[in-house]
C-alpha cells in the first residue's frame, strides 16, 4: 500500500552490533594512548629546550605518496604541533616554523651547496659534491631547520630591539592603574 513507509532494511545481528562496538572502543584506546604520547614528547621537548625549530609541510601533497600515506594520516601530526605550540607559549620557550618551500634537506649543512638531485625522497643519503661532506638526509635537514630558524630569530630579535616584551608591558600597565583600598 502507498499509505505505509517501506519495510526497513535487515536489522543488523547482535554479533555485528558487538564487533562494531569493540572496534569503536579499540579506536578510542588508541586515540587516548597517542594523545598521551604527544603530551609526554611534546613536555620533554620543551622541558629540554630553550628554542624550538619545526618544518610546517603540507600534508596534504604528502598524503598522494601512497607509500606513507596511511603512517601520515594515522600520525596526527597537526594534533603533535598544536601541543607543541601551546606548551612552548606556556613556558617562554622560543617555537619557530619554517616554512616549506625552504631546500632543507637539498640543502649542504656545512657549505651552503643546494643539491637538486636530492629532490628525489627515494635518496636517503647524499654526498656534498661541493665539499665532499657525507649526510643523511634527515639529519642534515634538521640542521638546516635549526640554522634557518636561528637566523629568523636573530632578525626578529634586531627589529624589536628596544621594545618591551608583552609581560613588561602588562607590568609597566598594572604600576600605572590606580589601586582601589
Amino acid at each position: 500500500k502507498p499509505d505505509q513507509p517501506p519495510a526497513p532494511l535487515a536489522t543488523p545481528s547482535n554479533g555485528y552490533l558487538k564487533i562494531k562496538t569493540n572496534h569503536a572502543r579499540l579506536e578510542r584506546k588508541i586515540a587516548r594512548q597517542r594523545d598521551s604520547y604527544y603530551h609526554q614528547k611534546t613536555a620533554e621537548i620543551v622541558r629540554r629546550s630553550s628554542m624550538i625549530a619545526v618544518e610546517m609541510l603540507k600534508v596534504k601533497n604528502m598524503m598522494r605518496n601512497h607509500k606513507i600515506a596511511y603512517a601520515l594520516s594515522d600520525a596526527a601530526m597537526s594534533d603533535f604541533i598544536a601541543k607543541l605550540k601551546y606548551k612552548a607559549a606556556r613556558s617562554q620557550v622560543k617555537l619557530k616554523a619554517v616554512g616549506m618551500f625552504e631546500p632543507t634537506s637539498q640543502l649542504c649543512s656545512c657549505c651552503g651547496f643546494i643539491n637538486p638531485v636530492i629532490k628525489d625522497c627515494a635518496i636517503r643519503d647524499w654526498a656534498c659534491p661541493k665539499c665532499g661532506a657525507y649526510h643523511d638526509r634527515d639529519i642534515n635537514a634538521a640542521k638546516n631547520i635549526l640554522a634557518l630558524a636561528q637566523k629568523t630569530s636573530v632578525q626578529e630579535d634586531e627589529a624589536n630591539a628596544g621594545q618591551e616584551s608583552p609581560p613588561e608591558r602588562r607590568q609597566r600597565k598594572a604600576a600605572r592603574r590606580p589601586r582601589d583600598n
